[in-house]
C-alpha cells in the first residue's frame, strides 16, 4: 500500500509523503488555520509557519507556486530568519531612540537577569529546544550559581556575568560572534513589543556582534566580563 511505503520516510517541514516520496503540501492541515500564529520573515507576514514551510518547499523544488500571491510574492531561501511572531510592522518608525538610548541597555540587562531566573526555575535536562527558554544543564547551573552571587559595580545592578552568559547561550555555533540567525533568538522573544531592540543591536555591530562588542554595548565592568568557557 502507498501508506506502507511512507512508514519509514521522514519528510521535511512543508512536505508530505506520497507513495514513498516526499512532495510539497498542496495546502496546510486545517488545524493551522484554526490556530494561526502570524510571523514576520524578510518584511513579509505569513499566516503561520506551515505557509512558510510550504512556500519554501515550492521554491526549493522550483515549483511555479513559489512566491505566489498567497505568499505575498515572497521567495524564501535557505538562509531565511523568522524576525518575530506577529504581523510585520515598521519597528524603526515606532522607536524613539533619543528618549530610549540612555537607559535601554540597563532595562535590557535587567530583562536578561529575569529571564535567567525563569530558566533556573525550569527543571534541568537535555533539550533539543534551541530557544532562549530551554532548560539549563546541571553543569551550567553549577557554574552560574557561584558566578552570579558575586557583587557588581554595575550602576543598574546586574552582574556582567549574566550578559556574558546570554551571549554564549545565543552563540549556538560557538564561534565567538552572534550572526543574524542567533540574534533572531532574542528578537523573536522581544519583538515587536520592543521596537528599539534592532536599533540597539545595530549599534553593537554590523551584521555580527562579538563578545567584546556585546559587553561594551551593555557597559559591563571590565572585571565582570566572562569568556564562554566559564559556562561550558
Amino acid at each position: 500500500a502507498a501508506q506502507d511505503k511512507c512508514a519509514n520516510v521522514q519528510c521535511k517541514d512543508g512536505e508530505v509523503c506520497d507513495a514513498g516520496k516526499c512532495k510539497c503540501m498542496e495546502q496546510c492541515p486545517e488545524e493551522w488555520n484554526n490556530y494561526p500564529r502570524q510571523l514576520c520573515v524578510d518584511g513579509k507576514t505569513y499566516r503561520h509557519e506551515c505557509d512558510l514551510w510550504r512556500n519554501k518547499c515550492y521554491c526549493t523544488k522550483s515549483d511555479s507556486r513559489c512566491g505566489g500571491a498567497e505568499f505575498g510574492s515572497h521567495k524564501p531561501t535557505d538562509s531565511i530568519v523568522v524576525q518575530y511572531f506577529d504581523a510585520c510592522r515598521d519597528l524603526a518608525a515606532q522607536c524613539d531612540w533619543s528618549s530610549e538610548e540612555a537607559s535601554f541597555h540597563a532595562r535590557l540587562a535587567i530583562w536578561f537577569k529575569d529571564l535567567y531566573s525563569q530558566k533556573w526555575s525550569v527543571a534541568s535536562g537535555k533539550s533539543d529546544d534551541l530557544s532562549l527558554l530551554s532548560p539549563l544543564s546541571l553543569k551550567t547551573r553549577a557554574s552560574t550559581t557561584t558566578l552570579f552571587n558575586a557583587p557588581t559595580s554595575s550602576p543598574y545592578g546586574v552582574h556582567g556575568g549574566y550578559l556574558s552568559f546570554w551571549f554564549c547561550e545565543m552563540d549556538k555555533n560557538n564561534n565567538g560572534n552572534l550572526d543574524r540567525t542567533e540574534i533572531a533568538l532574542l528578537s523573536q522573544l522581544l519583538n515587536p513589543s520592543t521596537p528599539c531592540l534592532n536599533t540597539f543591536l545595530s549599534k553593537c555591530g554590523s551584521g555580527t556582534i562579538s563578545l567584546s562588542a556585546w559587553n561594551s554595548c551593555f557597559k559591563v565592568p571590565k572585571a565582570e566580563e566572562m569568556p564562554c568557557t566559564n559556562f561550558s
